[in-house]
């Protein structure tokens, strides 16, 4: 039987609607638009909101609203602009989004051996796999490359285009051009904060990153680089805008980054890193290097060849944000002192707790240590910010790594009682529940075995 449902009836029933909720990234339950509704708040009334997005997409009523511009730091501590929307545009985004990848994935062979971010059932383990994969097989040379301000620079107007070409009807384009360009709403406040110009009105042209059909745009309008990869026999991985080539020499590595060159710069217009020549750089560049010898990082995963472990940055980044938490400004007292440090011992442990969860399978035992020690630290102050008064047995003197002065912080068995579990207790109880990195490994080499067979 022939389905003649079109995209928009099939997204605007609750069920569909329900199901894009489930799968919305709802980790941060505070994170709100201009409106200042917050994910909790959304879901609190949750029925009645879906019943009413579902008869205003249905009747062709439904408007976005403007959002909200911000900025994160990233990893090289530039600001990184985020468009962030209302709740109920996150949704709306979602049910898209959903319905797309799976429409379009076939098309593009989104699903293809290149490409792990934004992807069902793939992840940066399974990246690290296939790097690992590639790397065992002789391929020891890798080109490291990036490309420059890859999410701004697309050419949207072309994407938005070509995608709605390839859809089988054309119910949802009005909706979906709408999801893509919506207005923000705080210009006045991003112009004081000096940040208007540079990071916000440069990217107007390019898709905007905070929203969930951003993902998989990036991943179709790089398809035809991931396939040109392939059909030149290329070992690559790529997560989003971040990619690198495992190759035999620096030959090979060389002619690998000329084909990148055409695929990304003179096809799509954009912008990769040069390439330098020395390995040891502090600028952002590509460049070709045997991790055996020059520190390497993918995906904030160092890597010497041998052991995978969490990168410095990232480490020192997990420490930055424990020290935030455990911030606490003067003049808190009574009833929402005891509030604010329940709160803080939860954004802790479900900060511990998402890390560990993400890094389980990297070699992490001795760093989990060290963040132990950071976390008694942490507690420690936290509790001494609150005035509790805190029994001579419930405290240790702690030595960080590569420090010769000790500081307070709370005893192991202390810690047990604040409902902050110890991170070593954490990792062991995930990896009980999870296949190592070795064992997809060897799951992916027999699968690759399997295939060449038949």
């Amino acid at each position: 039987m022939i389905d003649k449902q079109t995209i928009l009836t099939k997204i605007s029933t609750e069920k569909a609607l329900l199901e894009a909720w489930k799968l919305l990234n709802k980790a941060n339950k505070t994170s709100k638009g201009l409106s200042n509704i917050s994910i909790k708040d959304f879901e609190g009334n949750l029925k009645v909101h879906i019943a009413e997005i579902s008869k205003s997409l249905l009747s062709k009523t439904y408007k976005f609203s403007k959002v909200k511009g911000v900025t994160i730091l990233k990893k090289d501590g530039k600001p990184r602009p985020l468009r962030v929307p209302e709740i109920k545009d996150r949704l709306v985004h979602k049910v898209l989004a959903i319905a797309f990848e799976k429409l379009l994935t076939p098309k593009y062979e989104l699903n293809n051996k290149c490409s792990f971010a934004y992807q069902s059932g793939k992840g940066i383990i399974d990246a690290i796999a296939q790097m690992i994969i590639y790397y065992r097989e002789g391929y020891r040379i890798i080109l490291e490359a990036d490309i420059v301000r890859f999410f701004p620079s697309v050419d949207s107007v072309s994407l938005i285009e070509k995608i709605k070409r390839a859809l089988p009807d054309d119910s949802v384009n009005d909706l979906f051009e709408k999801a893509m360009n919506q207005e923000l709403g705080n210009i006045a406040e991003l112009k004081n904060r000096k940040v208007y110009e540079e990071h916000f009105l440069s990217s107007e042209l390019g898709i905007p990153q905070g929203n969930a059909l951003s993902p998989l745009l990036a991943n179709i309008c790089l398809s035809e680089f991931d396939q040109r990869m392939i059909k030149e026999n290329i070992r690559m991985v790529r997560y989003a805008d971040d990619f690198i080539i495992l190759c035999k020499d620096k030959n090979e590595a060389n002619k690998a980054y000329q084909i990148a060159l055409e695929e990304l710069e003179e096809k799509l217009k954009l912008k990769v890193y040069p390439l330098e020549s020395t390995e040891n750089v502090s600028a952002k560049c590509s460049r070709i290097i045997d991790p055996r010898g020059v520190r390497f990082s993918f995906l904030s995963v160092q890597f010497d060849g041998v052991r995978c472990w969490v990168s410095q940055t990232k480490f020192d980044s997990l420490i930055e944000k424990l020290k935030d938490i455990c911030k606490k400004e003067e003049g808190i007292n009574g009833f929402q002192e005891e509030i604010g440090l329940l709160q803080s011992l939860i954004k802790m442990k479900n900060l511990l707790e998402g890390w560990i969860a993400a890094y389980y399978f990297l070699d992490i035992g001795k760093q989990v240590e060290e963040i132990d020690k950071h976390v008694n630290i942490e507690l420690y102050n936290l509790f001494e910010c609150f005035n509790f008064s805190l029994k001579a047995d419930g405290i240790q003197k702690i030595t960080l790594k590569d420090r010769s002065n000790t500081k307070r912080g709370l005893s192991d068995v202390q810690r047990k009682f604040v409902g902050v579990p110890l991170c070593k207790s954490t990792l062991e109880k995930i990896r009980s529940k999870k296949d190592s990195l070795e064992t997809l490994i060897q799951t992916k080499r027999i699968i690759f075995e399997r295939d060449l067979i038949n």
